[in-house]
């Protein structure tokens, strides 16, 4: 990236909440919410991706986004670094999982009010009960006449060139701590790193 010019923090939105919002309501407008009937004969509801987005960045990625942008500013984080990025991933995607698990586990028992204030789970659970249908859980949830997209559902962190030993790495603070305490361990990371590769 930084042959380009580029740092990681230039590829975040700049955009502002209102603007957001309104870029958000411009995309509902011309995309608005419809329900289809599945094969199985339920109905499902297509939800907007920037609204589902938005909730994603707004409970999760924006705490460690903001931990993170600190990071560079306080001059502890260079995304152009491969030690930095190795500690970073090493302390810090643990915890970025055990939140997005969080969400997840939210989301899917919150109460829907359109609903009669049942939770996702719930509405799933019920159908299950009465017309009980083979799912393929790898596929619950795809829209085949959607857009087709070539991703896997998943994020890919390249890795990196630091090679360690299994003795190397039991030098490393146990990133298992507090996320208080996260940023602590990934100082620690970096100074071991650079030892290492002295």
């Amino acid at each position: 990236m930084a042959q380009h010019g580029l740092r990681v923090s230039d590829l975040f939105s700049t955009l502002e909440d209102a603007e957001l919002d309104a870029l958000v309501e411009d995309v509902l407008k011309r995309h608005p919410l419809k329900r289809v009937q599945s094969k199985a004969g339920f109905e499902l509801l297509h939800i907007s991706i920037p609204g589902s987005w938005r909730d994603v960045y707004a409970g999760v990625l924006d705490l460690f986004y903001t931990i993170f942008t600190n990071l560079e500013n306080d001059g502890l984080l260079n995304p152009d670094d491969e030690v930095h990025l190795y500690a970073l991933q090493r302390c810090f995607l643990p915890h970025v999982q055990k939140h997005l698990q969080y969400f997840q586990d939210g989301w899917n028992h919150h109460k829907l009010r359109t609903e009669g204030n049942q939770s996702p789970i719930q509405l799933w659970l019920s159908h299950q009960l009465q017309d009980p249908i083979q799912i393929d859980a790898m596929q619950y949830g795809i829209d085949w006449r959607g857009p087709c997209g070539h991703h896997e559902p998943r994020v890919v962190i390249p890795k990196g060139q630091i090679q360690l030993t299994q003795e190397d790495a039991e030098r490393f603070p146990d990133p298992d701590v507090p996320l208080s305490n996260v940023s602590e361990v990934y100082r620690e990371t970096v100074m071991l790193l650079y030892e290492m590769l002295e």
